[in-house]
């Protein structure tokens, strides 16, 4: 059962619960919508200041009860990479991951279609690309929040330019999910579910010597090892099945929408629809470049793991 809607008004608002993104008109005349814009902002510049704070707290967390057991703790340089990496990457990414997952009946039919259970409905895009789901629309909240902190970390960290790119496409196309609205469905996916091989990627991450932190994989190998077999599984599941399959329905879908040229189609949607193909398009060959990264990282997890059974 749906929870009650709210309705909209003028009254900018906190969204945090999915309650709050069911939203309708003032004289509730044209269904479910989502909430206002400006509550949008308010929320995004609050999920934010909370990623800077749950940051903070797990560096003092970290100086107060884990900086004398070792060394390697010892060097704030490498708190602070924990910090930004547990505090900040896994913790985002597996919430936006469990919300996705939580959410997964409204993408049944694609994930069905994969194992041959069902077919997915070619008549139906229309409801694909424009449909609201409030599941949806707070899973791109988060994840478009969590973009922003993300390309300020990189910045400051200098990651890379690649990095930059990214975060800067998927917060582009998550702002055109949710305003004007389209393809929530496919989002449920691409910012939700897929999101669980990044947390496990991010807190990989921190056993890297180059990236991570030094040393710190020599101190806990079989964690390295375990988490590192983990990730290269989901990343096979998430993005070398999944995302292409995914990719493919939503731009059928999309480009069926814009050559029929409803009256649906505004120049301003139309703009919005072509420009989220081409963030989904350059975060996938993005990924595709990152895939040489992958096989190395699935080698050596694979040889440590084979070693240490052996």
């Amino acid at each position: 059962k749906s929870p009650t809607p709210k309705k909209r008004g003028s009254q900018t608002r906190l969204l945090f619960s999915k309650r709050s993104f069911y939203c309708v008109d003032e004289k509730d005349e044209k269904g479910q919508l989502p909430p206002s814009i400006s509550s949008t902002l308010l929320s995004t510049a609050f999920i934010i200041l909370l990623q800077f704070a749950v940051e903070h707290l797990t560096r003092l967390l970290f100086y107060h009860f884990v900086k004398g057991t070792h060394p390697i703790f010892a060097d704030e340089t490498n708190r602070m990479i924990l910090s930004r990496q547990l505090g900040t990457n896994v913790l985002m990414c597996t919430l936006v991951a469990v919300m996705g997952v939580r959410s997964r009946h409204i993408i049944s039919e694609v994930l069905s279609s994969l194992f041959g259970k069902t077919s997915v409905d070619p008549e139906e895009f229309d409801k694909r690309v424009y449909a609201y789901h409030p599941e949806a629309q707070q899973v791109l909240l988060f994840f478009f929040a969590y973009q922003i902190k993300n390309f300020y970390d990189s910045f400051i960290w200098n990651d890379g330019i690649e990095f930059l790119f990214h975060h800067v496409a998927s917060a582009i196309g998550a702002w055109i999910c949710m305003y004007p609205g389209v393809c929530r469905f496919y989002t449920i996916f691409f910012v939700g579910i897929s999101e669980i091989s990044t947390a496990v990627l991010s807190f990989v991450g921190c056993f890297d010597d180059k990236i991570g932190v030094l040393g710190l994989g020599k101190l806990f190998p079989v964690t390295r090892l375990a988490t590192g077999t983990c990730f290269v599984i989901l990343f096979i599941i998430c993005r070398t099945i999944l995302w292409p399959y995914f990719t493919y329905y939503i731009f059928s879908d999309c480009m069926k929408v814009l050559k029929r040229n409803s009256s649906k189609e505004t120049l301003g949607v139309r703009i919005s629809i072509i420009t989220l193909l081409t963030c989904v398009l350059g975060v996938s060959l993005l990924q595709v470049l990152w895939l040489g990264q992958i096989i190395h990282i699935a080698y050596v997890e694979v040889s440590a793991l084979l070693a240490y059974f052996g």
